[in-house]
């Protein structure tokens, strides 16, 4: 049955195949789907995006490169195209072809939160602070129900000594998503610093109930407070 449906003329059929494929362990199954779907619609940027997803997770980036630019080429306005297409660059150290993806993506994706906050980060990492504030609040203003955003703008505030906003973007991150990670670390790495011995404590052990920090980074929060205030957290 499986392969006589993967004959269709379907394309949306021939997707949901190559994605169950895919999600069974069958990549080479998956990608023979995807580029059958993709001769029957070779202008459906979609098909071209999940054929690079299937490349990245095969750890084919040059086949992935292929994908993501036929995406973007035949589809500007999918945006999650040019930020895949940009972190390849990233990974290569490709800077130039990193610059270009993300000034051509938000050109023709001016309201894609996921470019922006691409945007600050590449800008965050070449010291351009004020751009990456800019791009963050740009990010907030798009989608203020997300937290990261929050984060790195308080990380942002805190570099140029503006504490006071960057805690109270750090609270909103929490109100948002409260656990998350980079959050509860900064917030109790800040409180140890100014002595604020309860709000520490408390951020400690909320970070405890956070499984994506690691061990080390948790033993280093409790070693700081032990050495402030003389006392375990």
């Amino acid at each position: 049955m499986f392969e006589l449906q993967s004959e269709s003329f379907d394309t949306d059929q021939i997707t949901v195949l190559a994605r169950m494929a895919d999600r069974g362990g069958d990549t080479v199954s998956g990608i023979r789907l995807l580029n059958r779907a993709i001769q029957l619609a070779p202008k459906d940027g979609s098909l071209h995006f999940q054929l690079g997803l299937i490349h990245v997770k095969c750890g084919d980036s040059e086949q992935a490169h292929k994908s993501f630019s036929e995406c973007t080429s035949v589809d500007p306005t999918i945006s999650d195209g040019w930020f895949q297409l940009a972190k390849l660059y990233e990974i290569e150290g490709n800077q130039p072809e990193l610059d270009r993806a993300l000034v051509a993506g938000l050109f023709h994706n001016p309201n894609s939160p996921v470019l922006h906050l691409a945007s600050a980060e590449r800008l965050k990492k070449l010291g351009e602070l004020n751009g990456a504030i800019n791009e963050l609040e740009t990010t907030i203003r798009i989608r203020p129900e997300d937290a990261e955003p929050y984060v790195q703008l308080a990380i942002c505030c805190i570099a140029q000594s503006e504490n006071e906003k960057g805690v109270v973007l750090l609270k909103q991150a929490l109100e948002l998503e409260s656990l998350h990670p980079l959050a509860l670390a900064t917030l109790a790495f800040f409180c140890i610093l100014e002595g604020f011995e309860s709000d520490a404590r408390e951020y400690i052990a909320e970070a405890h109930m956070q499984p994506l920090l690691f061990e080390n980074e948790l033993l280093n929060l409790e070693e700081k407070f032990k050495t402030k205030f003389g006392k375990e957290p």
